[in-house]
């Protein structure tokens, strides 16, 4: 094995790593902040915070989920009150979903944990290593194709 192909191998390993981390966390914050809302109502809840009101195809491909799945989903969230169904004026085919405002509230919970959670991992670097780190993460979103 060459010394990319371990250096390889071993990044993914670290990814993996700070994946299952991450998962963790968002499942205890999920649990902690959000009640009985699951790990997905939390996607939904950031995706439309986020990026603001959206169809369910484009929900589903943003949460990585069948249409079906996520209007399951919003189903849910909608007798929540946390999101509504909206018509499209030029296209009253067109269903967009939106956060309502109790739903806004819940995405600024959601957005200040993860803020946290960013701050928590540059906190054990010195400034000079967390401008190397942004800088090696934008160089490496840079060159990598948006699918493999």
């Amino acid at each position: 094995m060459g010394d990319i192909e371990r250096k390889a191998v071993e990044l993914m390993a670290e990814f993996k790593k700070l994946g299952d981390r991450y998962m963790g966390w968002q499942d205890s914050l999920t649990r902690a902040r959000m009640g009985d809302l699951n790990k997905h109502d939390g996607s939904v809840i950031f995706f439309l915070g986020q990026d603001g009101p959206c169809t369910m195809t484009e929900l589903a491909l943003k949460i990585r989920l069948t249409v079906s799945s996520a209007t399951l989903i919003v189903d849910r969230l909608e007798e929540k009150g946390l999101i509504a169904r909206e018509r499209s004026v030029e296209d009253r085919r067109v269903i967009r979903v939106a956060l309502t405002g109790d739903g806004a509230s819940l995405y600024q919970v959601v957005e200040e944990s993860i803020l946290g959670l960013g701050r928590a991992m540059l906190s054990v670097l010195v400034e000079s290593e967390q401008d190397q780190l942004l800088f090696l993460y934008r160089k490496i979103n840079a060159a990598l194709p948006a699918k493999l």
